[in-house]
C-alpha cells in the first residue's frame, strides 16, 4: 500500500488518504484509518463533483490547464457544502497559486464540519498528476497553524511515492 510511509510518518493517528480523478469526479481509492479515540473514515471508492470543497480537487485545479479548469469550475459552480467552503472564485483563484507555491493543498472544514486535510500531489512517470496523498484529521487535532509542518511532511511522502511511480515532481 503505498500510503504506508506518510502513516507511520503522521503518527499514526490520523487518517492517510489516496485519492485521484475520475470521469471529473475526486475519487478515494485507498484509505488507512487513524488509531486515535476520534477517527475519520470515509468509504473508499467514494466521489466527489465539488472539486473546491476537497484538498485533492485544489491539487487538480491547479494543475490543470487554466481553461480547463475554469470550465470544470463553470459546470459544477461554488456551491456552499459547509459555511467554510470557497464560494468566491477569486478566493479560490489565490488560494490554488498558493497550492502551486506550496506543493499541498489544504482543506479546513470544507466539505465536513470539523474535519481537516492536507494533500500533496503525486506524479507518475510522465510528469503528470496521478492522484494526491495526504492526511486527514478532526480540527482538535490538526489547527490551521499545524498545516505547513504536515503540508512538508505530506510533501515529501509524496514526492518518495512519485519517484516510485517512475515519477517525480512537477518541478524535476
Amino acid at each position: 500500500m503505498r500510503c504506508l510511509p506518510l502513516y507511520a510518518a503522521s503518527g499514526p493517528v490520523d487518517t492517510v488518504e489516496l485519492s485521484t480523478l475520475d470521469q471529473d469526479q475526486v475519487v478515494l481509492l485507498d484509505q488507512i484509518e487513524g488509531l486515535g479515540d476520534v477517527r475519520l473514515y470515509s468509504r473508499v471508492g467514494a466521489a466527489y463533483p465539488y472539486f473546491h470543497v476537497t484538498a485533492v480537487g485544489k491539487l487538480y485545479l491547479a494543475y490543470m490547464n487554466p481553461i480547463k479548469s475554469r470550465n470544470n469550475l463553470k459546470k459544477i459552480g461554488l456551491p456552499a457544502v459547509t459555511k467554510k467552503s470557497i464560494t468566491d472564485i477569486e478566493m479560490l483563484e489565490r488560494e490554488l497559486e498558493a497550492v502551486l507555491q506550496k506543493g499541498y493543498a489544504c482543506e479546513n472544514q470544507e466539505l465536513r464540519k470539523g474535519v481537516c486535510r492536507v494533500v500533496a500531489p503525486l506524479f507518475d512517470h510522465n510528469g503528470k498528476l496521478a492522484g494526491g496523498i495526504g492526511v486527514a484529521a478532526p480540527v482538535f487535532r490538526m489547527a490551521l497553524e499545524d498545516f505547513p509542518k504536515v503540508g512538508e511532511i505530506v510533501k515529501n511522502i509524496a514526492h518518495e511515492v512519485s519517484l516510485s511511480l517512475g515519477g517525480g515532481s512537477k518541478n524535476d
